[in-house]
């Protein structure tokens, strides 16, 4: 049977970015999705160079390697914005902020007193 591409892919075994050698169809679609992912995350472009060698050992036996590259964008990641209070412990909300949802609760205690 002839192998064709789609073929080569589950047969041959690639090594990737990580030093992982897997099959080429997976380290492919995980090289793919990191890209696509450090892409989304700073806005830049980035692409994969999929090399394939094809190495004759005898009259008509070869061995195939296959070696994948990316090249993923770099960028800073956005800061957290966080508060402190007096002691310097850190919130996520300003602990000198009134809580809108805690005045209304303490609002509606007081009603019952009355």
């Amino acid at each position: 049977m002839q192998i064709l591409f789609d073929q080569l892919l589950h047969e041959v075994r690639a090594s990737n970015c990580n030093d992982r050698t897997r099959m080429l169809i997976d380290s492919m679609n995980d090289e793919i999705k990191d890209l696509m992912q450090a892409v989304s995350k700073y806005g830049k472009n980035g692409e994969i160079t999929l090399n394939i060698k094809f190495k004759v050992i005898q009259a008509n036996e070869m061995e195939i390697c296959a070696e994948i590259k990316s090249k993923k964008p770099k960028g800073k990641a956005t800061g957290t914005k966080m508060f402190t209070d007096q002691k310097g412990r850190l919130y996520l909300d300003d602990p000198n902020q009134m809580k809108l949802f805690d005045n209304v609760h303490s609002i509606n205690k007081r009603r019952e007193k009355c």
